[in-house]
């Protein structure tokens, strides 16, 4: 879906209430309002007149932090069903909050398979999903309000299956995803490509990836002696369900990855790849053709 013209009335429309603590602190200005009117305190009514305007000015700052709010999207590497990820979006340098990036918490509006929580989101399924609308909302600088609106993106997830262990063993007798020394490997063999970092030197960035429009990413060489992680599609063929292949796949890939193994995958297509990103994006978008 393409994304709405900057200038959009969605962009423009900012709703603003006050939080739990906010609730509070009015009712608690109203107590005081009654007790400066109770006992003619001049000095009560000029504190209670005072913290009313620093909670009229508190409200200010938070709706105008968010009407004047910007974000970009990022690249980031395909993720797994049922596990955490940060958004995939970022506040851009020189807005308002400036220094407090985390005071600004992104929710999925669509595609709705998608779950914002305080760590991060998660997807419920498979699958590769275009992120056409998010609600950016925060509480900046006090809790006292909470503001947000809905603003029109234009990010590429891809959701690779929940990676779940179904104890299956290779036709050899062993655990699948066979473990085997790397062969002669080149020094400088390129093994996947992540995202990209402003101080990386340019002899890592793949700038024909940059050149097709696909962001800021750097290559991740593989070093010799290294050892490799060969997953097979074939071998997961006695588990008969398709998404039970998938997810056991997924278990073989993440479980390389936390031991730092390459990888060499034989996708379900019959194609062979040594890129994790290559590997989890055809997982995540298989459909079985029967």
């Amino acid at each position: 879906m393409a994304a709405e013209n900057a200038d959009s009335p969605l962009k423009k429309k900012v709703y603003i209430l006050p939080t739990g603590f906010g609730l509070v602190y009015g009712a608690s200005l109203f107590l005081m309002l009654l007790l400066a009117y109770t006992y003619q305190s001049n000095l009560a009514y000029a504190l209670t007149f005072f913290l009313m305007s620093f909670g009229l000015v508190v409200m200010l700052v938070t709706h105008r932090v968010v009407s004047h709010l910007k974000v970009r999207e990022k690249f980031i590497a395909p993720v797994y069903a049922g596990r955490v990820f940060p958004p995939p979006l970022i506040v851009e340098e020189g807005g308002e909050l400036d220094g407090a990036p985390e005071a600004v918490i992104f929710r999925p509006v669509k595609p709705t398979n998608l779950r914002a929580g305080e760590k991060g989101w998660r997807a419920d399924e498979r699958g590769i999903f275009a992120l056409s609308r998010v609600e950016v909302r925060s509480l900046y600088p006090l809790g006292l309000f909470q503001a947000w609106k809905r603003v029109p993106v234009n990010a590429r997830l891809v959701v690779a299956a929940a990676p779940i262990d179904h104890a299956l063993r290779s036709a050899g007798g062993g655990s699948g995803g066979e473990e085997k020394p790397r062969a002669s490997a080149e020094p400088r063999e390129i093994g996947e490509l992540a995202a990209g970092r402003p101080e990386d030197p340019p002899s890592s960035i793949d700038w024909r990836s940059m050149a097709r429009g696909r962001g800021w990413q750097k290559k991740i060489f593989l070093a010799p002696g290294q050892r490799e992680r060969r997953v097979s599609w074939e071998e997961t063929e006695s588990l008969q369900d398709t998404e039970k292949r998938l997810q056991q796949m997924s278990a073989w890939i993440l479980a390389a990855q936390e031991k730092k193994l390459n990888l060499s995958v034989e996708l379900p297509d019959g194609r062979q790849t040594t890129s994790l990103n290559e590997a989890l994006t055809a997982l995540a978008a298989w459909r079985d053709p029967s």
